[in-house]
């Protein structure tokens, strides 16, 4: 963890990565990994901002799930399809938490933690993830100064100290309930496959993608399909920075 801590100072390692080479050693296969969130961010030197961005990455490139236990503490696993690497954890779950007061007497933030809001993010499917960031840009492309990464400013604070998450999932909730997704929406696995295999055969060629469905219904589907890969290629693309 050392070797870590001294890339990530000297610029050589994305606090992305830093998070993933930690749960990496915390966490062996199956485990369920529980501390409390202001011990993480101490023991990495990284900020709270910065550990719930790293987190929303993860989970949104399909290698992490995380939940609240309260507002103090992170519950984190490994999905079970995500080829992780064997690294001893330091010690066993259940030794990691040992309040000597109740929890409720640790949370001291400055600000409002407002967890609660990136619990809402994480417990949306990847469809909807993906829709969701869609809307984000949408509602930010006309912002006075470009929004270059649309995941950082996401989770990132107001001058108020308020997660902007929040008021953007509220809104893209709010209008979910009037325009909800058609039946049929959800891309199975094995056809997201089928068809990033057939993409890239016709050398990622947008509209012929398209003009390939065979009814209007698929094509539709074909145009969500495109939108998921976009960004699902973005997300990897930050995580490798």
């Amino acid at each position: 963890m050392q070797d870590a801590l001294k890339m990530y100072q000297a610029k050589a390692l994305t606090t992305t990565g830093l998070i993933l080479y930690y749960l990496k050693i915390k966490i062996k296969k199956g485990w369920k990994f529980r501390k409390k969130v202001g011990d993480i961010v101490a023991e990495l030197n990284i900020s709270r901002s910065s550990f719930y961005r790293g987190l929303a990455r993860l989970s949104a490139s399909g290698i992490i799930d995380f939940d609240f236990s309260n507002e103090a503490i992170v519950d984190i696993c490994f999905r079970e399809d995500e080829e992780q690497e064997e690294i001893k954890p330091e010690v066993p779950v259940q030794e990691e938490i040992k309040p000597e007061v109740p929890v409720q007497e640790e949370i001291k933030p400055e600000v409002p933690v407002q967890e609660s809001g990136i619990s809402s993010y994480n417990n949306l499917s990847d469809l909807e993830k993906s829709n969701f960031i869609e809307f984000a840009k949408q509602k930010t492309k006309d912002y006075p100064r470009p929004i270059i990464s649309i995941v950082d400013f996401l989770f990132s604070r107001d001058k108020l100290g308020n997660l902007r998450l929040n008021e953007f999932l509220s809104a893209f909730l709010e209008s979910r309930k009037v325009d909800s997704p058609g039946p049929g929406e959800e891309i199975s696995p094995g056809l997201f496959a089928a068809w990033e295999k057939e993409f890239l055969e016709l050398s990622e060629d947008n509209l012929v993608f398209i003009r390939r469905a065979s009814d209007a219904a698929e094509k539709e589907k074909r145009k969500i399909w495109l939108k998921e890969w976009r960004l699902k290629n973005e997300l990897s693309e930050v995580q490798r920075r």
